[in-house]
């Protein structure tokens, strides 16, 4: 931490939900892609986020990531600074259709 950084905000947590930027298989997922709800960014850019200099030492860092995004999510973490991945959690969604 640098004398300019004093009196700044830091956190023992990051949770972060970055706004992903999807290629899209065919224009049939247009309509349900992120881009049709809010501005996505690219990798490159979330990457020049200065994350790292909002943590406190020793702060954990939580991403959502969809399956597709682990690799970007991976390095995305790295970029932001030094984070040991201690686990990843699968959440699997069930949709059950009931026909009334």
């Amino acid at each position: 931490m640098n004398n300019g950084d004093k009196g700044k905000k830091r956190y023992s947590l990051i949770y972060a939900d970055p706004p992903w930027n999807f290629a899209m298989w065919s224009e049939k997922g247009t309509g349900r892609s992120p881009e049709k709800h809010y501005q996505t960014q690219s990798i490159e850019y979330l990457k020049k986020m200065d994350i790292e200099a909002l943590c406190k030492i020793n702060c954990v860092l939580l991403m959502w990531a969809t399956f597709l995004c682990m690799k970007q999510a991976l390095k995305l973490g790295k970029a932001w600074g030094t984070y040991n991945i201690l686990a990843f959690l699968l959440f699997v969604f069930k949709f059950l259709l009931i026909n009334s």
